[in-house]
């Protein structure tokens, strides 16, 4: 079972299409939203929040070894194309190629997935621990 994804893969599972795509079709195997935590061969997706742009942050990505970008912005030219080992996704909205491809990798796992909680209420006297399990059985 793998949990690598393709350029190709990326691309069918996600609301967009792709822009230009390295010569090999390498699967990536992890996914970053931060340029701090990225590692070479990773897949960057650009998001958007009150505070920042990821879109900003793709120079720097690619520099760290990103293999591969999502973004929902026009990105530079020159920056596609001095880039040639690195596949470009464009979507019409990054959250929902996050939400798509969170969807995809799932379906691609065989067995029931098991969620733990707890979850602390406080009451005046003593904590009420509540715990439970959830099931999801594909």
């Amino acid at each position: 079972m793998s949990f690598e994804l393709t350029p190709a893969e990326i691309a069918e599972n996600t609301p967009g299409g792709i822009l230009l795509t390295a010569g090999e079709n390498i699967p990536v195997k992890r996914f970053s939203i931060d340029t701090r935590s990225i590692k070479e061969g990773d897949c960057f997706i650009a998001l958007k929040g009150s505070n920042f742009n990821g879109h900003d942050f793709i120079p720097e990505a690619l520099k760290k070894g990103a293999r591969g970008l999502i973004c929902d912005e026009n990105i530079p030219d020159d920056l596609i194309y001095s880039n040639s080992n690195i596949f470009f996704v464009r979507v019409s909205d990054t959250y929902q190629a996050v939400a798509s491809l969170a969807k995809y990798k799932r379906g691609k796992i065989n067995f029931p997935l098991l969620a733990l909680s707890l979850i602390h209420i406080s009451e005046p006297t003593r904590p009420l621990y509540i715990s439970y399990a959830v099931f999801c059985l594909k």
